[in-house]
C-alpha cells in the first residue's frame, strides 16, 4: 500500500507507508525545533495528507534559514578547532 501527498488536485508524491511514516517523523521533529507548522496535514482516512501552500513556504524558508546559520557556525568552529589544532602541534614539534 502507499500513500498520496497531494496540493490541490495534485499528487506529488506516492511513497510506501514506511517512507511516508518516516518523512513525517522527520517533519514532526523539525516542527516542534522551529515552533512552526509544516504544512503538511495529517494522514486523512483516505491514505492521504494534504499540503497548506502558505504554511509549507513559511515552513521551509524558516528551516532554510535556521540550516544556514548552523552550517555556518559548525563551519566556523571548525576552522577555530583547526586552527588552534595547527598551533599547538605546530609549536610543540619546535
Amino acid at each position: 500500500m502507499s500513500e498520496y501527498c497531494n496540493l490541490g488536485g495534485e499528487t506529488l508524491w506516492n511513497p510506501s507507508q514506511g517512507a511516508s511514516r518516516m518523512f513525517r517523523r522527520h517533519v514532526a521533529l523539525f516542527e516542534a525545533e522551529l515552533g512552526l507548522p509544516s504544512g503538511i496535514g495529517s494522514m486523512g482516512d483516505s491514505d492521504e495528507f494534504r499540503i497548506d501552500p502558505a504554511a509549507l513556504a513559511t515552513f521551509v524558508t524558516a528551516l532554510l534559514e535556521r540550516h544556514r546559520r548552523t552550517t555556518r557556525a559548525s563551519r566556523a568552529s571548525a576552522r577555530t578547532a583547526a586552527c588552534g589544532w595547527a598551533r599547538s602541534t605546530a609549536r610543540s614539534s619546535i
